[in-house]
């Protein structure tokens, strides 16, 4: 998973414009086939914060899908939103390729342990 982070300015609005991440994944063929077979396109992976310029729509979650087909800009209110955001954002990366990773392992028949 080769990630780009880029940070932009995304219009909003007729006038306004808002501090975006522009965020592309290339996905390796073998995290693709686990993506599918997963059925983790239609997760969200993501979901960043609600913004006082979205009044009559709201940015929802960033589904995995989203990502393969191409770099995506996350919105943010402003410029220190967007550099918190980015933190958020690399966690969030990190728990997706922690669950593709599990995709990819076959499940247990069964498992024993201690708590």
């Amino acid at each position: 998973m080769k990630v780009t982070l880029e940070h932009i300015e995304k219009k909003v609005g007729m006038f306004k414009k808002a501090p975006a991440i522009q965020l592309a994944v290339e996905f390796s063929e073998t995290e693709k086939a686990a993506i599918k077979q997963g059925g983790l396109a239609d997760k969200v992976f993501y979901d960043p914060p609600r913004h006082s310029h979205y009044n009559e729509r709201m940015q929802g979650g960033v589904e995995v899908g989203y990502l393969l087909k191409g770099p995506y800009p996350i919105e943010f209110q402003d410029i220190t939103a967007a550099r918190a955001g980015e933190h958020d954002i690399r966690e969030a990366l990190k728990n997706l390729k922690a669950v593709i990773e599990q995709s990819a392992t076959p499940l247990k028949a069964s498992d024993t342990f201690e708590l």
